[in-house]
């Protein structure tokens, strides 16, 4: 017996010990919470827009975060130009007049999308340049993207339903530009990591030029003018 024991601890001694199987990875519940942040697990375009049209602060985070949501900001501005544009079809700017209605809308939807993109440059020339904001183009123009969407109530202003001194469309149009002008603020204060002092000035200049100079001073300047007959299809 003790033969046989030498013989198996000889046999043995020359063989390099097995190294140990690797343990099977449990999944971190805190990575699915990452991975699900992500605009391809659960986050859409209608979260986004009621979250910051409720004025959440917490959606921009996930706004810089993540590239893809700038096809969302995008198809939020064309919606809002395409929803004003069908709400002033029977206005005729004034260097158009007597063209094809088509071409105002054209017009229009452009007034609308160059509106958020001098938007975007102001808030990166004030917001980044001045006040040292961290935030690149591309997430400030994404972050006013979204913050655009409260403006298709302007699409509703020829309601002329009597209301307090005014119509119901004069005041959705207000209503809408206000709503704008706070969401757009906060975009910026979040995006850019501002406080509120210094997201106040790109935030307010840059919606003066998109909204009211733009649509006022460009489109409305044809308000008053009367037109006999649309032109002919």
């Amino acid at each position: 017996m003790a033969d046989r024991g030498r013989r198996k601890r000889s046999r043995g001694a020359g063989r390099s010990p097995s190294p140990p199987r690797p343990r099977a990875r449990r999944p971190d519940p805190s990575e699915d919470r990452a991975q699900g942040s992500g605009p391809d697990h659960g986050l859409n375009i209608t979260t986004l827009v009621l979250r910051a049209a409720f004025m959440d602060a917490s959606v921009y985070a996930q706004i810089r975060a993540h590239s893809a949501t700038l096809l969302w900001s995008i198809g939020v501005v064309l919606a809002v130009a395409v929803l004003y544009s069908i709400g002033l079809r029977g206005v005729e700017p004034a260097f158009l007049r007597g063209e094809h209605p088509v071409l105002w809308f054209v017009l229009r939807l452009d007034i609308v999308v160059i509106g958020w993109l001098l938007w975007g440059c102001i808030a990166k020339l004030f917001g980044g340049w001045v006040f040292r904001g961290d935030a690149s183009f591309s997430q400030i123009l994404r972050a006013l993207g979204i913050a655009t969407a409260p403006s298709c109530l302007l699409a509703f202003q020829e309601i002329d339903v009597p209301l307090m001194g005014q119509t119901v469309g004069e005041a959705l149009w207000l209503f809408g530009l206000l709503w704008t002008l706070a969401i757009g603020t906060q975009a910026v204060k979040e995006t850019m990591r501002l406080n509120w002092f210094q997201a106040i000035l790109p935030g307010f200049l840059g919606w003066i030029v998109a909204w009211p100079l733009m649509l006022n001073f460009v489109l409305y300047s044809a308000s008053a003018i009367p037109v006999d007959a649309a032109p002919a299809g």
